[in-house]
């Protein structure tokens, strides 16, 4: 009788520490909202399959007490293809230009798979209205295969990490970006340029070594 007594005991002391343990904290979620917020979903590979206009687009992250929290998209006003949800890049934005879209209606050679160090081909097509100087920065978003399938330029770029490692914000010049499955890099236009010119005069001396 003692030993059921002391094995009820701390039964009972576990469940009062229990009770009294602090409960993990979900992370707020994110959220981008505004009259033409653009979604554009994409096959793993980088083939777009979906793209459409919202006013509000909500990523929510559920603690599952693991080193990387889940997330679920499933509340925002969208629909698409399973494979696209779970495995698919998916970038949103408002407020921004998407310079891949632009460059993909130009360049047919885009959808092959000779990307040919494409940052400085953006340069070359969009120097006109890129800031060239110390602060103008290209952002490039990526497939896992390497395609890029977005671009955005601006003066004020930073990325956060958020409590999902598949998901990631990116801040531009006041305005933000979600990006899901996608990797990103960063180049200052002022190298995109000096990489382009550069490009034109070891293709001007090879010509006129032949």
């Amino acid at each position: 009788m003692v030993f059921i007594g002391i094995i009820e005991l701390l039964a009972f002391i576990v469940a009062i520490k229990y009770q009294n343990s602090p409960k993990p904290k979900i992370p707020n979620p994110i959220t981008i909202k505004g009259t033409n917020t653009k979604i554009e979903g994409f096959t793993y590979s980088g083939e777009k399959t979906s793209e459409f206009a919202i006013n509000r687009f909500t990523v929510n992250f559920m603690d599952n007490n693991k080193p990387n929290c889940e997330f679920d998209i499933s509340s925002s006003p969208w629909l698409c293809e399973p494979d696209t949800c779970l495995n698919g890049p998916i970038v949103v934005f408002n407020g921004l230009k998407n310079y891949a879209d632009i460059y993909n209606q130009n360049n047919l050679d885009f959808n092959s798979s000779k990307y040919n160090f494409l940052p400085v081909a953006f340069y070359k097509s969009f120097k006109s209205s890129w800031k060239d100087d110390n602060d103008g920065k290209a952002i490039f978003i990526y497939a896992s295969p390497g395609k890029p399938i977005a671009c955005f330029e601006g003066s004020h770029v930073s990325i956060s990490s958020t409590a999902a490692k598949e998901v990631k914000e990116i801040h531009i010049d006041g305005h933000r970006t979600i990006i899901i499955n996608s990797t990103y890099s960063v180049y200052k236009v002022g190298k995109l340029k000096d990489m382009y010119y550069r490009r034109i005069r070891l293709q001007k001396r090879d010509s006129a070594n032949k």
